[in-house]
């Protein structure tokens, strides 16, 4: 019974871990968990062909691709472990809109818990993604619209609205706007320099710093990867939360591991253990 205190917590603490161990990435439905096996790292050579990068601007998004991963954790003590997937799909053009692109997260949790999906469907372009529609369901849909031309953001109880900012993301999408702005970029990687991103969860918007800090060679479920690692830095004073990300080259910098520590030792850790390209 006390796993259940995972998801308690302040708002931005219960956010977080619902975006890590819900994105829980520990950071999307149903279809998820009964596709068929995929290929290991050793039979990447035997892989369907896959979907071309689709490049806006100086951003580069990624083909379409189907992930696995396993998720272990801790919480007050008690150790955990879950499995997830996520699906990012580019789709053709929209009349009137451009471009448009879907990711879903879907985490099945320990227990009794069931599953949680989160969602965010928007649109490409030379500023990266553009976020129109961010829901997280579990025991009941929380959807935040995100309306791009009036420049206003409406959460999930059609009451509370604030401005949209500049570059402004939801707590799916940023992975993938991360990846396409390094996808665009040439090597060598500008190394310790940071980008300032304003970022939605279900019920609240943060202000996040991200910084480039290295590239590391990761041993994973999926296999050996070398993977570019990205720091959340604190969002205030009082933020002892840890968010570390690394997103992979070689597989078009798509977010292959996801850690979220906690002062109190609580943890989340997201880690690749399978890989798909769609064709």
């Amino acid at each position: 019974m006390k796993i259940r205190i995972i998801f308690k917590g302040s708002p931005q603490k219960r956010d977080a871990l619902s975006w890590a161990a819900a994105l829980g990435l520990a950071l999307f439905s149903s279809l998820v968990f009964f596709l068929p096996p995929f290929a290991s790292a050793q039979a990447q050579a035997q892989a369907p062909t896959q979907s071309s990068p689709v490049q806006w601007g100086s951003y580069k998004f990624p083909s379409d691709a189907l992930m696995e991963y396993h998720i272990s954790g801790q919480s007050h003590g008690i150790q955990y472990s879950a499995k997830a997937q996520i699906q990012w799909h580019v789709q053709g053009h929209v009349q009137g809109q451009g471009q448009r692109y879907s990711a879903k997260f879907e985490i099945q949790m320990p227990l009794f818990f069931g599953t949680r999906t989160q969602s965010s469907e928007g649109l490409l372009s030379d500023q990266g993604l553009k976020p129109l529609i961010f829901t997280d369901r579990h025991r009941k849909s929380q959807t935040v619209s995100i309306d791009q031309d009036k420049g206003v953001i409406k959460f999930a109880d059609n009451i509370s609205t604030i401005p949209l900012e500049k570059l402004h993301q939801d707590a799916l999408s940023v992975m993938f706007q991360l990846g396409s702005l390094l996808a665009g970029m040439n090597e060598p990687y500008p190394f310790n320099s940071a980008i300032k991103l304003p970022v939605l969860m279900s019920q609240s918007n943060e202000q996040w710093t991200l910084r480039l800090e290295s590239k590391d060679n990761l041993k994973l479920p999926f296999g050996e990867l070398a993977a570019l690692k990205i720091v959340r830095l604190p969002r205030s004073s009082s933020d002892h939360q840890k968010f570390t990300l690394w997103l992979s080259p070689t597989l078009g910098f798509l977010p292959v591991r996801l850690l979220i520590e906690e002062d109190n030792q609580d943890s989340v850790d997201q880690r690749l253990s399978a890989f798909r390209p769609l064709p």
